[in-house]
């Protein structure tokens, strides 16, 4: 009798475990279906975005070129809109010949100025601030220089290799 009762106890316990592993793969393959499809909609997005973006582009280059073919002749319902692109070049023109001429007044001056950074900057915000200055035509020569935070740190000498 006591066999009996121990062979339904194992019995009773393998049909629970097998319920529970079942469910467990039913589960796993659940989230594998639903992490392939976030993936796809990831991709669908990006693709989305991509496509925005060419649509915007030709959009933009599809308005500069009838702003350069009929800013002079434009309808009155274009009128004021190449109005205002005109106003805004002609107010890009003026700012640029600003910047010249103070850049010229600095003459020499304007090449030893040095800037300290007291914040750290990500890389890439740190590169897009050197690529905007050298656009607008400043030259831009980064010195590092250790802190006292930083010197405990060991760095290879930069000639070795």
């Amino acid at each position: 009798m006591a066999k009996n009762n121990f062979d339904d106890f194992r019995n009773t316990l393998l049909s629970t475990f097998n319920f529970v592993a079942e469910k467990v793969l039913d589960l796993a393959d659940a989230a594998a279906d639903t992490a392939k499809t976030g993936h796809e909609i990831a991709k669908l997005l990006m693709e989305k975005k991509k496509a925005e973006a060419a649509l915007q582009d030709g959009y933009q280059s599809l308005g500069k070129l009838y702003y350069d073919l009929n800013k002079n002749s434009a309808g009155s319902v274009y009128a004021d809109l190449c109005d205002d692109i005109t106003d805004t070049l002609e107010t890009l023109e003026n700012i640029n010949e600003e910047i010249a001429e103070l850049k010229e007044s600095m003459g020499s001056e304007f090449e030893d100025i040095e800037v300290e950074f007291e914040e750290f900057f990500d890389d890439a915000d740190f590169e897009k601030v050197v690529d905007d200055a050298e656009k607008g035509g400043i030259d831009i020569d980064i010195t590092v220089e250790k802190t006292d935070a930083s010197a405990g740190i060991a760095d290879a000498p930069d000639d070795a290799e």
